[in-house]
């Protein structure tokens, strides 16, 4: 199959989430024997220099790369206040892309189009009419979700307004945008049913982010060391999970158990967090290699109360055995048992006994931790997710043209 993969950003390193979804994708049609063509953003936020890859990236797939300033800026967000379109989506924009992405579709025949992520996919109304590929979104998220739970849990009255204004440019843009596809690749099950929800009838398949079992298999499952969280510390539902966490559970954590720790960790760490100084706390920022710092730990915290679609790290943290305490939002679109496959904690009371419970009986963490690694090799096993994907875009048929 011929797929051209369109992405907001370039899929490597893998250092967070979303690179690794992106990446995962992409090396799974490769390793099926697709036929790859990728068009990327080269955001400024995400830079990188193509011939310092290595060549196992470089191999995956023919890429065309245009590099694109979309730096947030105060100025910008401003001005956009005066626009129709999201500043989300407004700062993907790019002639040179777009001119890139028309000669890419006029010049081979593609079975099918891949737009990764809401960003890019304000650029099917140009190459639309121009191919018979099968046009397809992948949706990573269910966008307009993340900005309205965070504009609800905003304390700022400013940003609480522009917050709730973008999430309904997004709620708008969104619903019209995904009718434009021959299909829709929800991430989870909730996503799909959200769709649903918004009146979209095109057809569905749920891909989610597959994980490539061979490089959690030298992982022991272990629950004993220090209490951590790990994730993109740019994006700002896990800045304030962290601050929440830091404020309202870890004092009583500490308070019952003077020996236990607390590590924070993940790119893009705002500076401002490696001036905290509370007991028991370690601001580790970014580290050279996000599966080894994990391996080294004990519980994973995930108190996110904002957000959409599904964090992969929490797959990541239950395929190497770690026993996972989370809000519901933080294992959103995970079809886990709760106290069989993590543990659940929705409010700071709940999440300080619990903690304290596993840091007084770690032999309970590590029964959770063996079953959310089974969970996880049943369910987000990447080769299978890649198979049920292709089948689902040859079957699928085109509405015919009048």
């Amino acid at each position: 199959m011929k797929i051209l993969q369109i992405f907001p950003r370039f899929p490597w390193p893998l250092k967070d989430g979303g690179s690794v979804a992106f990446y995962n994708s992409l090396n799974g049609f490769r390793q099926k024997g697709c036929e790859l063509t990728v068009a990327v953003l080269n955001t400024s936020k995400h830079r990188i220099n193509f011939e310092e890859l290595p060549e196992q990236v470089k191999n995956l797939a023919e890429f065309h790369l245009i590099d694109i300033d979309n730096t947030i800026t105060p100025l910008g967000a401003f001005k956009n206040l005066f626009e129709q379109q999201s500043y989300i989506i407004s700062r993907f924009y790019n002639k040179d892309f777009e001119q890139l992405l028309v000669n890419l579709v006029q010049k081979k025949k593609f079975d099918a189009i891949i737009f990764e992520g809401l960003q890019i996919t304000a650029y099917i109304n140009v190459i639309r009419h121009l191919t018979t590929a099968k046009c397809i979104y992948r949706a990573h998220n269910i966008e307009q979700n993340i900005w309205l739970s965070q504009a609800l849990i905003e304390k700022n009255s400013l940003r609480k307004i522009y917050l709730t204004i973008q999430a309904g440019r997004l709620s708008k843009f969104e619903i019209n945008c995904v009718k434009k596809f021959d299909a829709i690749l929800p991430i989870t099950f909730a996503d799909q049913e959200n769709f649903k929800k918004f009146g979209v009838k095109t057809p569905m398949h749920v891909m989610p982010v597959g994980i490539e079992l061979n490089k959690f298999e030298k992982y022991k499952p272990a629950n004993q060391g220090a209490v951590f969280h790990i994730g993109s510390m740019d994006w700002m539902p896990n800045q304030e999970a962290v601050l929440w966490f830091l404020r309202e559970v870890w004092p009583e954590v500490y308070k019952r158990t003077p020996l236990a720790r607390f590590m924070v960790a993940g790119r893009n760490m705002p500076a401002a967090f490696f001036s905290i100084n509370q007991p028991g706390v370690t601001i580790a920022g970014e580290v050279d290699n996000g599966y080894e710092f994990m391996q080294q730990q004990g519980v994973m915290v995930v108190p996110l109360f904002a957000g959409s679609g599904m964090r992969v790290k929490v797959i990541e943290g239950m395929a190497m055995g770690k026993c996972i305490v989370a809000t519901s939002m933080g294992m959103e679109g995970v079809p886990a048992k709760a106290g069989i496959h993590y543990l659940p904690a929705d409010n700071a009371s709940a999440f300080a006994d619990t903690l304290t419970d596993l840091l007084e009986h770690p032999e309970k963490g590590e029964q959770i931790g063996i079953e959310a690694r089974k969970f996880v090799f049943e369910h987000y096993n990447n080769s299978k997710i890649i198979e049920q994907v292709l089948t689902f875009i040859k079957q699928l048929k085109l509405p015919s043209k009048s």
